[in-house]
């Protein structure tokens, strides 16, 4: 049975306030963009003279462009925009993300990944009590010998990361679920994007490159079966689960259900962009192993907490080849 703090009932997003961090970001501007058609208010818009970029603690990652992202390592800028909107909602999903420079710079992963993520959830005790804290963490957080393609990742996974980002993310859970009463921590499984609104996916980077005539040095290992669902696709789901009561307080693994060889992924690739793709596509494996390893999710949860039901999420996908062509078009 629920206790009444978890039964207490979310509004619609309608005229909701929400700060959302991490706006350069794939899964942040798809948020923004959700947020927006369900008529919330987003907050960061009313600060764009405060936004600025710390390059130390955020160096410049996988493309993104950080210019306009308000740095969510500024504590007075936080604490003054939390203080001041007095959030119904915030939706973290700034990190530091890149693996191997997590791993070289493990101090500023470390500041990013959990000193701010604490100070958010402290920030939003203090001037915004009753605000709904909604993390977006990582798969990257679990043990990798404790799933595989016969057995899905689930919010039961055994957590035991093997990277520093890994570690920083798990450690940035911890410390919401200390300080917060009211949080749902979201774990994506490996979201396929499009191209302009993230340039750190695969295949994004691969078209873009491709236009260019330069080919792209894969760290993936092409003997492992990997999953592609277009990070729109989830958008609805995750607006329903934030807007559910039930949601509060729970780990929820969202994901599609597509499994499709990475080899075959390529030969798909190279039919859709025969014009500007080469034959001779070159990859290697992650240099201290398929981190990424076997990622399929058990979606069960998502469903259950979104009111869709499988049928329903299908109809709303689009496949890997759609998808493909969808980046196609944005990289033109």
């Amino acid at each position: 049975m629920l206790s009444p703090r978890k039964q207490q009932k979310l509004s619609d997003m309608q005229s909701k306030r929400i700060f959302i961090t991490g706006e350069s970001g794939n899964i942040a501007s798809l948020m923004i963009r959700g947020c927006k058609k369900a008529g919330a208010k987003i907050i960061n818009s009313s600060y764009p003279k405060l936004a600025r970029h710390n390059k130390r603690a955020l160096p410049f990652v996988f493309g993104y462009d950080y210019k306009n992202e308000l740095n969510i390592c500024d504590y007075p800028l936080m604490e003054q925009i939390i203080k001041e909107a007095k959030p119904e909602i915030i939706i973290h999903c700034a990190a530091y993300v890149n693996t191997d420079k997590c791993d070289k710079d493990r101090k500023n992963a470390y500041k990013v990944n959990v000193d701010a993520t604490e100070f958010l959830v402290q920030c939003s005790n203090k001037f915004s009590p009753g605000c709904l804290f909604v993390n977006f963490s990582t798969t990257a957080t679990m043990d990798p010998l404790d799933y595989s393609l016969s057995k899905p990742i689930t919010e039961n996974t055994k957590r035991g990361p093997k990277t520093w980002y890994g570690e920083t993310k798990l450690m940035g859970e911890h410390a919401m679920k200390k300080c917060s009463s009211k949080w749902i921590n979201f774990l994506p499984v490996f979201l396929f994007n499009e191209f302009p609104y993230d340039n750190s996916s695969v295949w994004p980077k691969i078209f873009k490159n491709s236009l260019k005539k330069q080919y792209t040095d894969l760290q993936l290992d092409p003997k492992n079966t990997k999953q592609y669902e277009y990070g729109s696709n989830l958008l609805k789901p995750m607006i329903k689960i934030i807007e559910n009561p039930e949601s509060i307080n729970k780990d929820v693994v969202i994901g599609g259900t597509e499994r499709i060889k990475f080899e075959l992924a390529l030969e798909i690739a190279q039919e859709e962009f025969q014009d500007t793709y080469g034959k001779d596509i070159r990859y290697s494996t992650f240099p201290k192993g398929d981190y990424l390893h076997n990622h399929v999710a058990d979606n069960s949860l998502m469903l259950k907490l979104s009111g869709l039901t499988l049928e329903k999420f299908n109809k709303k996908r689009i496949g890997f080849r759609e998808a493909i062509r969808e980046v196609a078009k944005s990289c033109r």
